[in-house]
């Protein structure tokens, strides 16, 4: 089991990276934008103990570039005329970074199937 906050919670863990899995492959399928994606994901990396880890740093690098782009709930928040600018700026950004981010997922999704194999198995 990795070092995680659930460590001492099997059964919270295995949601938790299930969670992380089903996330990781809403993003590859684009359920998931890669904008809200790397948010959602990049909120994981402490909890699962993964601070150190550098197949982790497109996610905070798509979250710092940006964190000026409204996606998500806070679009209602904005004139109709502001976000049609920033549509065409989020579409640029979405496949700038579209490829790195689908790696990034598919090597965590099987990562953390593995995980989950793993702590579900029993002991042998």
């Amino acid at each position: 089991m990795k070092d995680s906050i659930w460590k001492l919670n099997p059964s919270r863990y295995l949601k938790e990276c299930q969670r992380l899995i089903d996330l990781c492959h809403s993003v590859i399928s684009g359920q998931t934008s890669i904008i809200e994606g790397a948010r959602s994901i990049l909120a994981y990396r402490e909890d699962m103990g993964e601070g150190d880890n550098k197949g982790w740093n497109i996610f905070v690098v798509v979250e710092s570039d940006s964190d000026h782009l409204p996606v998500g709930e806070i679009r209602q928040h904005w004139a109709e005329d502001a976000l049609r600018a920033k549509d065409i700026e989020i579409k640029n950004f979405e496949s700038f970074y579209r490829k790195p981010m689908i790696e990034a997922c598919y090597a965590i999704s099987t990562e953390y199937k593995n995980v989950v194999e793993q702590v579900a198995a029993p002991d042998a």
